[in-house]
């Protein structure tokens, strides 16, 4: 397939003509990058099979614009409808208009939160901190834990384990008791 673009790419007046036709579609379609590939492609094989074939300028000119159509009959978008034309009613009749949810937000919101309970149960303590963003993280082996504790805390692994141990509880408790 790469060798026929290459055909439609050494003629620069292709490129560009089937950029335009593309373009003067690009809001009826989903992705026009697909069309202007499949477009280079057709136009390349026609111009791969013989030399004096890019002389054929209409004929190249109604490949591009059928493989355009074509590709219009295929891709059609949805219908879609703009934001600002979805309102709706309150109880007083007024028009209200719709806004999308901020997903980023929540997700902005929700670590916000984690930190906070983070700050809440550490108290300052780094040893505490260290467990608890990693159980944020998702690591829940104590003993994998532990033994990175001892590396970065100095002691023993079986020290900090228990450690780990005695904190889960303590969390549980002081969680269990801010959820009431």
């Amino acid at each position: 397939m790469i060798e026929y673009e290459v055909h439609s790419y050494s003629e620069k007046w292709v490129v560009d003509t089937v950029q335009r036709a593309v373009e003067t579609i690009a809001h009826q379609l989903t992705d026009t990058a697909k069309v202007e590939r499949r477009t280079l492609i057709k136009v390349g094989r026609y111009l791969a099979m013989d030399e004096g074939n890019k002389r054929n300028r209409g004929h190249i000119g109604r490949l591009i614009f059928r493989e355009v159509n074509d590709a219009l009959k295929r891709n059609r978008r949805e219908h879609a409808e703009h934001l600002a034309d979805l309102t709706s009613s309150d109880e007083e009749g007024q028009a209200i208009e719709y806004e999308p949810q901020d997903v980023l937000a929540n997700v902005n919101s929700r670590n916000l939160e984690i930190k906070e309970t983070i700050n809440l149960l550490a108290k300052e303590d780094r040893r505490k901190e260290f467990v608890l963003n990693a159980w944020a993280d998702g690591y829940t082996d104590d003993t994998e834990i532990s033994h990175i504790l001892a590396d970065v805390f100095t002691g023993q692994a079986t020290g900090h384990l228990s450690f780990i141990k005695r904190f889960r509880k303590t969390c549980r408790t002081v969680l269990t008791a801010q959820a009431i």
